[in-house]
């Protein structure tokens, strides 16, 4: 499969994965890790309080959709 966003430039790369946002191929120039902190509630009587688990939950999406997606913590981004 090929990066999306590589044809439209008029190159060919492989592509290392596809875009959890709009489900295009990209390579790795264009693709970007985004790391999602995992929170799981503990009851602590009537009231439960949210604990960050130590592994975050990663997906890899495309440029347009990082814009997009703002849902993530970019400071947490990897590329």
């Amino acid at each position: 499969m090929r990066c999306y966003d590589c044809a439209v430039e008029g190159r060919g790369s492989d592509a290392v994965g596809v875009c959890h946002g709009c489900g295009r191929a990209v390579c790795q120039e264009h693709a970007v890790l985004q790391h999602l902190p995992q929170h799981y509630r503990v009851s602590d009587g009537m009231i439960g309080s949210k604990v960050r688990c130590k592994l975050d939950q990663a997906r890899l999406v495309c440029h347009e959709c990082e814009k997009s997606l703002d849902c993530c913590d970019q400071s947490a981004r990897t590329a």
